[in-house]
């Protein structure tokens, strides 16, 4: 199963508006992942595929549009609809230079959300009512083994952030949810913080209204993670940090596989039980987030799920990490090895895929998709700036863009979005006034614009 890559025609309206690691399978964290403890990389947990520890991911420059509110109300995963009340609780030009913020995509525009204090913050589910969040953020970098995973809800109005405490928990990865219930992922200190030799990896299901939390382990299997439920009551999930997907209903296991698969990860499961995820080619790369593809999985005849592989031609990896009951998805994907990831989405998994720019030095990864075609996740901070920003390969001493970028007229080895405001250095700080980041200024008379200081 394939699907085209295609960009939207005017790059200006989704630069302007911006306001997630998740590090990378360290980027899964968030895709570092936002989710796991620095001894604990689930492959596929808040991001895509990685190598390592933390559920996140390593963010790339996909624009350089400011920070704004959200817009109009998503269907199938497009623009339109009335404007959500929430802007986020963050702008685009004050975010750090490292860890990971939560996002809501809303139509073409991203609204940022950070636990104040926290390295990373990712948002896995939404509310029904589309008032309230639920996440996760941890308290320290990923690579310090006194860093703590802590669940939380967020008000998307206030943008005001509140814990949901579990006893003896070390790590509260919220990865999913339906209606009042959270899934997701909880490492236990079996009482002895100062250790984590003994540490117990268990998936969760939480009720809300009653405050009702069950721990499920599974035999042979030394973790277990919860990753979506829906409304049958059906959860996908993970053993071994992401070597094993499966199905999980009233107690009963049943695996996630294919013959040319080393391991499917499901990140979502539609009310009609249909999954999607990140399809791991083999044992040697199935952890490295430049590899694979994404899957889709349909039940099959008398029981079970079919598998089939989901590509995107130009793309040398993409993970499917939501769809909702439209049809309506969303996904992350690299073009080479040397790219950063961007955010994918479109009205079907038949149809075009769109790539909507994520703003400043930082790479999205969608963790889901909500009925209204809301796409939220979290989005980290990049460490080391690649070549044409990631964005195209240097021919000579130029960049050769890829679409929709191109060269940038102050910095032949940078890339930019085409029709980038403020010339991809800066941000609109009100209509038409540029915001220039550092090393560039207005021009005299026109605020427009930003040229080199």
């Amino acid at each position: 199963m394939t699907a085209r890559i295609v960009y939207p025609s005017s790059m200006s309206n989704l630069l302007s508006a911006f306001g997630i690691t998740l590090a990378s399978f360290a980027g899964l964290a968030l895709l570092t992942t936002p989710g796991c403890d620095s001894n604990d990389s689930d492959s596929g947990a808040a991001g895509g595929p990685s190598t390592g520890g933390s559920e996140g991911s390593s963010g790339g420059r996909a624009s350089s549009g400011g920070a704004g509110g959200a817009g109009g109300a998503g269907g199938a995963g497009g623009a339109g609809g009335a404007p959500p009340s929430f802007t986020g609780n963050i702008e685009a030009e004050d975010l750090p230079d490292h860890g990971s913020v939560a996002f809501v995509l809303v139509g073409n525009d991203y609204a940022l959300f950070k636990k104040e204090g926290a390295e990373d913050t990712s948002i896995s589910y939404i509310s029904p009512d589309n008032k309230l969040a639920y996440g996760w953020y941890r308290d320290k970098p990923f690579d310090d083994p006194t860093n703590i995973d802590t669940a939380f809800s967020l008000d998307l109005a206030t943008g005001e952030f509140t814990d949901i405490p579990f006893e003896d928990s070390r790590a509260s990865i919220v990865r999913g949810g339906h209606g009042q219930t959270l899934v997701g992922k909880m490492i236990l200190m079996n009482h002895t913080p100062e250790t984590r030799d003994d540490d117990k990896r268990m998936g969760f299901i939480y009720d809300l209204v009653t405050k009702k939390l069950e721990l499920v382990e599974r035999a042979g299997h030394y973790d277990t993670g919860f990753t979506a439920l829906n409304a049958a009551g059906l959860i996908t999930g993970f053993n071994n940090f992401g070597e094993l997907g499966f199905v999980y209903d009233k107690g009963e296991f049943q695996d996630l596989g294919h013959p040319d698969a080393f391991r499917l990860f499901p990140f979502a499961i539609t009310s009609d039980n249909v999954i999607v995820g990140a399809w791991g080619n083999t044992a040697d790369d199935y952890y490295e987030e430049t590899k694979g593809a994404g899957f889709v999985a349909k039940p099959a005849e008398p029981s079970g799920f079919e598998a089939e592989k989901y590509e995107i031609p130009g793309y040398v990896a993409i993970y499917l990490t939501g769809l909702n009951d439209a049809g309506a998805f969303c996904a992350t994907g690299f073009k080479s090895e040397n790219s950063y990831r961007v955010l994918l989405r479109g009205a079907s998994l038949e149809s075009d895929a769109t790539v909507v720019p994520f703003a400043r030095d930082y790479e999205p990864f969608p963790t889901g998709i909500n009925q209204g075609g809301w796409i939220f996740g979290g989005a980290t901070a990049v460490e080391v700036k690649k070549d044409c920003a990631g964005h195209g390969d240097v021919v000579g001493e130029v960049c050769a863009c890829d679409a929709p970028y191109e060269s940038d007229p102050y910095d032949a080895k940078n890339c930019i979005p085409i029709g980038a405001v403020c010339n991809g250095h800066g941000h609109e700080h009100l209509a038409g006034e540029c915001h220039c980041e550092s090393g560039f200024k207005n021009p005299v008379g026109d605020k427009s614009k930003c040229v080199p200081s």
